[in-house]
């Protein structure tokens, strides 16, 4: 359960330090970011295990008696997980295609956003549909956004606000800009 425990507190530590790098300087490949703060976050937690006792100065006695080795382990593999998870996040956050759309969207405000303008935002140089082909009907069959058939403006759902500001607080945080 030691293992455990560390883990969580060095995944706190993880994140703390993303998030303060991402602030402090502009970074241009975020793989590059969580490998390294993982690598110099790994003998942080090797550190932090074995400077402290077996039951961490709150854990019940029973708690903590697994071998050491196990326990170890076991929490590394936890902190390695969960390292994982935060690459998830970040790259479903800042890469998603479709979180940029909910995104343009929010940033309209209660107007909405006709789909030709959504499009407009997404050409690429040649002038080529970067987005319609599938994603924004996805987002409607999902629940995100709602198409009107007439005219063809998109609003965000209930569902799709919230998805919009959790990924608008999570670029906020890694310091990533409004846009895709």
């Amino acid at each position: 359960m030691k293992g455990l425990l560390i883990s969580a507190l060095a995944l706190v530590g993880y994140v703390i330090s993303i998030w303060i790098t991402a602030h402090l300087v502009r970074v241009e490949r975020y793989s590059k970011l969580f490998f390294s703060l993982f690598a110099a976050w790994t003998p942080l937690y090797f550190l932090a295990y074995f400077a402290t006792p077996d039951h961490v100065w709150i854990l019940p006695q029973a708690w903590s008696l697994a071998p050491w080795k196990l326990d170890a382990a076991y929490g590394y593999v936890v902190f390695a997980l969960n390292m994982h998870n935060v690459m998830d996040f970040f790259f479903g956050v800042n890469g998603g295609f479709s979180t940029c759309l909910l995104l343009e969207i929010l940033r309209s405000g209660s107007r909405g956003l006709a789909t030709e303008e959504i499009i407009a935002r997404f050409r690429t140089a040649d002038g080529a549909d970067k987005i319609y082909a599938w994603r924004l009907p996805r987002l409607a069959e999902t629940g995100y956004i709602t198409i009107e058939p007439a005219s063809g403006d998109c609003r965000l759902t209930a569902k799709g606000v919230w998805a919009a500001r959790i990924a608008w607080l999570g670029k906020r945080i890694l310091n990533l800009g409004m846009g895709g």
